[in-house]
């Protein structure tokens, strides 16, 4: 069996040719220049393209923008705020000087808020309207149209105009949308995430193809991080066994799939949003069986929504096949560096993700388990 904690294994000669990233690929990390992008591969130092790469980290550092949030069907997380004036849904990213503001097919649009994001029901989508009394009214019923002076909406009793000013948030029908070919989550500076098709790169720019087809570009400075999709398995979408949890009267610690154990994006160390994961309440046991010998990469470290509890707890994470502990990390606090994890399952057999709590602090102990990526052997 193959543990692997990540390290830096090669440093770049020439950093000035571009920006000095982290590649995690088959054989380990590698540092050096990132160049450009060839047919969904990173090309590094002479223009070599990086087959077998999982994902590349970028130098730079998140920060935390407040204010309006979006959530699009396919996981997607973009602080910001919509376009006023606009034809069709258009979003402005806040926190990204300089990059255009991003036109949305309404077929990947789930919700947005001023300050939290309406839940999705299964039956119907939800407008929140303010009040001019400084209140919120929840409408029920049906989008109709994105307008430039604001949403036509239709309840059970009749059609509503609310003009921007009014519009607090919007919740739509969950909808199914297709994975493009070549695609790749990107983590973006002000702690958005995204799912996009890279066409190339030049000058320091992703040149990018959105989900629906739009065209977008976006500077290396906007990026923290790029994440394969394509060749691999999402087994964060997958059904996990629950085989251990913590029980409370009064608090459901059940994992949640895409979301914090309290129902926030997975946010790790300085604000990185993971579209994908399981969190989890420590002490909890996850179990999956696999069918093969593979790799598998996770993001591991204790979400930032306790960051403001009394002496958070810290959490251990471990990985096991068959009952035998294949790694074990240290214990993580919260707002630590997120611990990628590389390991190798060298068999077909019951794959277990531990959780625990280090130490008996009653505090915290979200631990998230971010990415969960797999690659059968072939």
């Amino acid at each position: 069996m193959i543990l692997l904690f990540i390290t830096l294994l090669l440093t770049c000669q020439n950093p000035q040719a571009g920006p000095e990233v982290r590649i995690i690929t088959d054989a380990g990390p590698v540092q050096a220049a990132l160049l450009g992008w060839q047919d969904g591969h990173p090309l590094v130092d002479s223009k070599v393209a990086v087959d077998s790469w999982w994902s590349v980290d970028f130098p730079n550092a998140s920060g935390e923008v407040e204010g309006w949030t979006l959530a699009l069907s396919d996981g997607a997380w973009l602080p910001g705020q919509p376009v006023i004036g606009a034809e069709k849904p258009t979003w402005m990213m806040a926190g990204l000087p300089g990059v255009k503001a991003l036109e949305i097919d309404t077929l990947w649009l789930e919700a947005f808020g001023r300050e939290r994001l309406p839940q999705v029901e299964e039956d119907r989508d939800q407008l929140w309207a303010r009040t001019s009394s400084g209140g919120l009214d929840r409408l029920r019923g049906y989008l109709l149209e994105w307008t430039p002076q604001g949403i036509t909406f239709e309840t059970s009793v009749k059609e509503l105009f609310v003009e921007w000013e009014q519009v607090d948030g919007l919740a739509l029908l969950p909808e199914s949308v297709p994975q493009q070919k070549q695609a790749v989550w990107i983590q973006l500076v002000n702690g958005g995430v995204l799912s996009a098709r890279i066409l190339h790169a030049e000058e320091k720019v992703l040149h990018l193809e959105l989900p629906w087809g739009t065209p977008w570009d976006l500077p290396f400075a906007s990026v923290r991080r790029i994440r394969q999709r394509s060749g691999v398995e999402e087994w964060a979408l997958q059904n996990w066994k629950v085989q251990e949890m913590p029980q409370a009267e009064a608090l459901d610690w059940t994992p949640r799939v895409g979301k914090s154990v309290e129902g926030r994006p997975l946010r790790l160390h300085e604000n990185q949003v993971f579209a994908q994961g399981i969190g989890v309440q420590a002490r909890t046991v996850l179990t999956k069986t696999a069918s093969t010998a593979g790799t598998l990469l996770l993001n591991v470290g204790v979400d930032q929504e306790v960051e403001h509890f009394r002496s958070p707890q810290a959490v251990v994470f471990q990985v096991l096949l068959d009952g035998e502990i294949l790694i074990t990390s240290a214990p993580k606090h919260v707002g630590e560096e997120v611990q990628t994890v590389l390991v190798r399952i060298p068999r077909a057999g019951e794959i277990q993700l531990i959780a625990s709590p280090s130490g008996v602090l009653p505090f915290g102990g979200h631990a998230d388990w971010c990415d969960i990526v797999w690659k059968p052997e072939k």
